[in-house]
C-alpha cells in the first residue's frame, strides 16, 4: 500500500491598489480537499456575487457527494478506481453547469443588460490524484522536483490569437485585450468546462491564482517563489509582488502543499511521463499535457504468452508499452515486436472495427491502457493536444505507407525475376 499523503493549504486575497472593491473569492475546504479561487469578470455587474456564488456553490454541491469526495472515502495518496475517477469528474462537471445555470438566470431575472460572471480555477484531492476544475483565465500551476508548470490553459482572446499565431508574446503583454476572457460562469445558461486529473507525488505543490497575480509574473520567478521552505508564506509574498508592481487588480492565490514519503507509486508516475513523452505518438508533449494523457491510463502487467488483443475482438483502448515486448501476429506470422514507448490499438480508436491481428507478450510486459472514450474527450478538450496526437499519427501511418509501398515494389521485382516470360509479355 502506498503511504498516505498529507495535504496542507494556505491562501489570501487582497483588493490591489487600484480597485475600490474586491470581487476575487477563494475557498480552502481540507474535509472535502476543494480548493478554489474565482475572479469575478471585470466589466460585468455583481462580480464579487457572482464569484461567491462559484466558490460557495461548488462547495455545497461536492458536500452532498460524501461518497465521492470525502477524507473518510478516499484519503489522499490512496489508489483511486477507475469508476470513482469518472463519478467525480461527471459530477464536478454538473456542478459547474448548474452553478453557471444559477448565475445566468439570477442575472436574467434583473433584466436583459444585467451580466454576472466568474472564472473558476480548482482541485480536489482524490487519493493519489488530483481533478482540476477550470473555466477563464484563472491559473493552476504545479511545483514539481524544482520546475514549475502552467497546468491549465487561459480562455482568453489572447490565448487564441497566440495559438493562431496572429500576435507575438511581446505584442500579446502590450495589447489592450489582455483581460478578454471566452469563458466565465455565469456568462451563458450552459458552458465548457475543463475538467482533468492529475497523479500527485510527496514534495509536489499547487499554486491557484486570480490574473492580478499571474499578470505581474516573470520568468522563472514563481519557481524561486514556490522552493522558499515555508510555503505557508508564499500567499501574502504574491500579494506583495503584485501591489510592489501596480496592484491594477484584485490578487488571489491559493498555494496547496503535498507531504509524504516517496514511494514505488512515485517512481512509476516518473517513469511513465517518460515513456509517453518518448512515445512517437506523443512526441511534442508538454509535460502538462503529457500529465492528462497519463491521467487517462492504468498500469496493467502481462506474463509471457498472455494474449493483450485477439484478432476479431472489439477494444476501445490503447495500448503503450511501458516495459518490456509485445509481438503483433496474424496467423502464425510475427508482423511487429514492439518495444517501450511502441503502442497498439490506435486504429480501433478512430474506426470501430475489430482488432486485425493477434497481439502477445513476448515477456514480462507493462502496459499503460488508456480508455479511448477518455482519449477522444481529452483531444476534443484539448485541441493542441488533438492537433500534436493527429499530426504524429498521420506522420506515423504515412511512414507505414512508404514502407509497404517499399516492399510491394520489392516483391514485384523479385517476381519479375522469377518469371522473365511473364516479364518479357
Amino acid at each position: 500500500m502506498a503511504p498516505r499523503l498529507k495535504v496542507f493549504a494556505w491562501g489570501t486575497t487582497d483588493v490591489g491598489r487600484r480597485r475600490k472593491h474586491n470581487e476575487d473569492a477563494y475557498l480552502i475546504d481540507a474535509e472535502i480537499g476543494l480548493y478554489v479561487v474565482a475572479d469575478g469578470v471585470g466589466g460585468y455587474s455583481a462580480g464579487d456575487v457572482a464569484s461567491r456564488m462559484v466558490v460557495e456553490g461548488l462547495q455545497h454541491h461536492l458536500r452532498t457527494r460524501p461518497d465521492l469526495f470525502s477524507r473518510d472515502t478516499i484519503r489522499p495518496g490512496e489508489e483511486l478506481p477507475e469508476a470513482h475517477r469518472q463519478q467525480a469528474k461527471d459530477f464536478l462537471d454538473q456542478s459547474v453547469q448548474a452553478i453557471t445555470y444559477k448565475i445566468f438566470t439570477q442575472a436574467q431575472q434583473r433584466g436583459p443588460d444585467y451580466r454576472m460572471g466568474s472564472t473558476l480555477c480548482g482541485m480536489v484531492v482524490l487519493g493519489n490524484m488530483a481533478a482540476v476544475i477550470h473555466v477563464g483565465d484563472s491559473r493552476c500551476y504545479l511545483h514539481r522536483e524544482k520546475s514549475v508548470y502552467q497546468l491549465t490553459e487561459d480562455h482568453s482572446l489572447i490565448s487564441e490569437q497566440l495559438k493562431m499565431g496572429l500576435i507575438s508574446p511581446e505584442e500579446a503583454a502590450q495589447s489592450r485585450y489582455k483581460n478578454v476572457i471566452t469563458r466565465a460562469v455565469g456568462m451563458a445558461d450552459r458552458l465548457q468546462v475543463d475538467i482533468f486529473f492529475v497523479d500527485i507525488m510527496p514534495n509536489d505543490s499547487f499554486l491557484l491564482c486570480s490574473d492580478g497575480f499571474h499578470g505581474y509574473l516573470r520568468q522563472g520567478e514563481l519557481g524561486r517563489l514556490m522552493q522558499q521552505h515555508d510555503l505557508s508564506k508564499v500567499p501574502e509574498a504574491t500579494i506583495d509582488l503584485a501591489n510592489e508592481r501596480g496592484g491594477k487588480d484584485n490578487i488571489t492565490t491559493i498555494v496547496v502543499s503535498v507531504e509524504g514519503r516517496e514511494s514505488a507509486k512515485t517512481t512509476e508516475i516518473v517513469a511513465s511521463v517518460d515513456v509517453l513523452r518518448h512515445s512517437p505518438l506523443f512526441e511534442g508533449m508538454s509535460y502538462p499535457e503529457s500529465l492528462k494523457i497519463l491521467s487517462l491510463s492504468t498500469q496493467k502487467m502481462f506474463q509471457p504468452g498472455d494474449v493483450v488483443l485477439q484478432e476479431g475482438d472489439a477494444s476501445d483502448n490503447l495500448y503503450v508499452v511501458q516495459a518490456g515486448e509485445l509481438a503483433i501476429y496474424r496467423g502464425q506470422e510475427i508482423l511487429a515486436v514492439l518495444g517501450v514507448g511502441d503502442y497498439v490499438g490506435e486504429m480501433g480508436l478512430y474506426d470501430g472495427q475489430p482488432i486485425s491481428a493477434t497481439v502477445v507478450a513476448q515477456k514480462e510486459t507493462s502496459c499503460l491502457v488508456i480508455n479511448g472514450a477518455d482519449f477522444l474527450t481529452l483531444m476534443r478538450q484539448s485541441p493542441d493536444i488533438g492537433y500534436k496526437i493527429q499530426h504524429n499519427l498521420v506522420r506515423v501511418l504515412i511512414q507505414r505507407l512508404r514502407d509497404t509501398s517499399h516492399a510491394l515494389a520489392w516483391t514485384r521485382q523479385e517476381w519479375r525475376r522469377s518469371n522473365p516470360t511473364e516479364s518479357m509479355g
